[in-house]
């Protein structure tokens, strides 16, 4: 029986002297320096897993399914802030071609949606063993360098991944992003970053606590200010086309919590007060609802250019590739 991954329109790439890879029943091997990369239950696996995310992605990322229904027409129009990726997804991810996404842990189900064909990359095969029931193709791989053919996508979304890549090796990963990528091209990323946001600098006073309750609990060890990103891009022929701050002005009430509901709290009467108003409105569904759509309407008008782009904590941005 022919293997599914003699049938892709591009080739997988030796990691040693990136020579195309011939697919056989448990492997892929290399014609050339006779390397061969192991075929697991169907995923070619490229790297070993990293503890880290292998428990990291078992608690805290699910398979993202789009709204259905009555709560999914809503969301296509009332500016709800806890859905503002989701709807991000849906209005920059093109439509039909070959769709790479980077860190794709259990998948998302926009991107099936939209594009054509899905390949996920991550480094959690336990993940990546769930995704395979919704992508064409799941690979186990770091993001440098990436097993694939250049000019192989039409389109690589990262989510909440550029953030976790340590700084020696951005340039790199960006590099491969830019290389799988076709001319003309897109890009598509919500990217977390460091921040000048009042708030984020009061919790670098301390830099004990940032490191635990900013960095640590969510791997954000290349954390950037979000003009520093985008000129990583740039540089790499990555031109912006849109770009979305996130978290520049009023943090949501579970920001609050997630960041400052611990030692910060005993430290200043501020954060105690910010924290339990933000408990206030996480309790009531009202409140909650109202406050949502607030932020929402802020962060859709006004908020996107009376907030310093520095500010921001995360980037919804867009890039195409120069032809």
């Amino acid at each position: 029986m022919t293997s599914p991954l003699a049938e892709l329109p591009f080739r997988l790439l030796c990691p040693q002297c990136r020579a195309g890879l011939a697919p056989e029943p448990e492997a892929l091997k290399c014609p050339g320096c006779g390397c061969s990369v192991p075929v697991r239950n169907g995923i070619p696996s490229f790297c070993e897993a990293d503890p880290f995310y292998e428990d990291y992605v078992g608690h805290h990322v699910p398979h993202h399914r789009n709204p259905k229904g009555l709560k999914g027409a809503i969301l296509r129009w009332l500016p709800y802030w806890s859905w503002r990726e989701w709807r991000f997804w849906r209005r920059y991810v093109p439509r039909g071609g070959w769709l790479l996404d980077l860190g794709c842990a259990r998948g998302r189900e926009i991107f099936v949606e939209r594009a054509g064909h899905c390949v996920g990359v991550d480094t959690a095969v336990k993940a990546l063993a769930e995704c395979a029931g919704y992508y064409q193709l799941v690979v186990q791989s770091r993001l440098n360098p990436l097993p694939f053919e250049s000019g192989a996508f039409d389109c690589v979304v990262t989510s909440h991944v550029i953030g976790h890549i340590p700084e020696q090796e951005k340039e790199a990963v960006l590099g491969e992003i830019s290389r799988v990528l076709r001319p003309g091209g897109r890009s598509v990323n919500v990217i977390e970053t460091d921040s000048l946001h009042p708030l984020v600098q009061l919790a670098k006073q301390w830099p004990d606590l940032y490191q635990r309750h900013f960095i640590e609990p969510d791997g954000h060890v290349g954390l950037e200010l979000p003009s520093a990103v985008l000129r990583r891009f740039e540089r790499h022929g990555l031109r912006p086309k849109a770009c979305w701050k996130l978290e520049a002005g009023p943090l949501h009430p579970r920001q609050w919590l997630k960041h400052f509901d611990n030692e910060y709290a005993e430290r200043l009467s501020g954060i105690r007060k910010g924290v339990a108003r933000s408990r206030r409105v996480l309790e009531s569904p009202a409140l909650l609802a109202a406050f949502e759509l607030g932020l929402g309407v802020t962060h859709y008008t006004t908020g996107q250019w009376s907030y310093p782009l520095d500010h921001a904590q995360f980037l919804a941005v867009v890039f195409e590739k120069e032809p």
